[in-house]
């Protein structure tokens, strides 16, 4: 119960802060197929931390076809340790009419969620996309996502990511500053395809 008073809280907060704040860019192009499967989240915000994701390690997602605009969502971290106790939710991402926003309708979750796609890169040798960066029109949530933890920050997409997000507004430390997520090797991630938490079908 207390978790859903905070994603009340969350959404109302939204609300206010979309008004005031300037609107990211989406991406103009996204081929959901290449965006299916695991996916390794690099960053988050304060306001992630502090609302539906306190305690959070070993933050993850997988996602997978449910037909061709809707996605099955599945979010997984540990509690507290990379060995914590399992916190997951899942879901559905509908694909709305404008290209990189998608709307994501999570189990047990009381208000649906803008998930806008503002960033995407993939190696010219490989087909899915290797990181993305997605956020909200409140710019309250900055999540980097990467298929390799290890490449990402190799290739000095690590930094410049962090970089390019402060430079776009995501700046403040008490809000949308991005945070590190922690991951090493004692993480224990979901399967692919993971089991469900509470997933019954969409509505």
């Amino acid at each position: 119960r207390q978790h859903i008073n905070m994603l009340r809280v969350a959404a109302i907060v939204l609300v206010i802060v979309g008004s005031v704040v300037g609107v990211p860019d989406v991406v103009d192009e996204i081929d959901l197929s290449r965006y299916l499967g695991f996916w390794y989240q690099v960053y988050t915000t304060p306001f992630a931390m502090q609302t539906f994701s306190e305690n959070n390690t070993c933050s993850c997602a997988i996602y997978d076809a449910y037909n061709d605009t809707t996605l099955t969502v599945y979010n997984g971290a540990r509690q507290n340790t990379p060995d914590g106790e399992l916190d997951c939710v899942d879901g559905y991402g509908y694909a709305t009419n404008e290209t990189g926003k998608f709307i994501v309708d999570l189990e047990n979750v009381p208000v649906l969620g803008d998930y806008w796609v503002v960033r995407l890169f993939n190696h010219s040798e490989e087909e899915d996309y290797f990181y993305a960066v997605v956020t909200d029109p409140a710019m309250s949530t900055f999540f980097v996502l990467t298929r390799d933890l290890a490449r990402f920050e190799e290739e000095g997409l690590k930094q410049e990511i962090y970089d390019w997000g402060v430079s776009e507004g995501y700046d403040n430390p008490d809000f949308n500053l991005p945070y590190e997520t922690l991951h090493t090797q004692e993480c224990i991630y979901p399967p692919v395809p993971p089991g469900d938490c509470t997933i019954s079908g969409p509505p």
